[in-house]
């Protein structure tokens, strides 16, 4: 019996170090692929670099009298619809999941409307 369980210790061992190897692995992909595409590829895969969003109104800007919601709105009027994932390049001073938070919340008090579209969502002024 103490043979069979040092066999077992040793392979429950090597499945964790292999299964922990892996997991870095798949972080480190994750990060390469979650990288400003400004910063250098380092991998081999070619990275696709998305254009940069046109310079919206300057109401989008940051303004002490204006709220993160006007500015939103701001942003989206006179748009036929604009793809969350692009609306995050005009407020580059927000992380994303504040965004998400916040356009999740606009859409709750029916300040905007989404539809999701693919991985994201298609904003747009009611």
């Amino acid at each position: 019996m103490g043979v069979g369980f040092m066999v077992f210790l040793a392979a429950a061992a090597a499945a964790g170090y292999l299964g922990v190897k892996k997991l870095k692995e798949v972080e480190q992909e994750i990060r390469q692929e979650t990288r400003p595409a400004a910063e250098p590829d380092q991998g081999d895969r070619q990275q696709a670099v998305l254009p940069e969003p046109a310079p919206a109104a300057p109401s989008t800007e940051p303004a002490e009298d204006l709220s993160m919601d006007t500015r939103v709105l701001n942003c989206l009027a006179g748009q036929e619809g604009m793809l969350q994932t692009e609306l995050y390049g005009y407020f580059p001073e927000q992380d994303r999941k504040t965004m998400q938070g916040l356009l999740l919340e606009m859409s709750r008090k029916g300040l905007l409307r989404r539809e999701k579209e693919g991985s994201t969502y298609r904003l747009f002024v009611p």
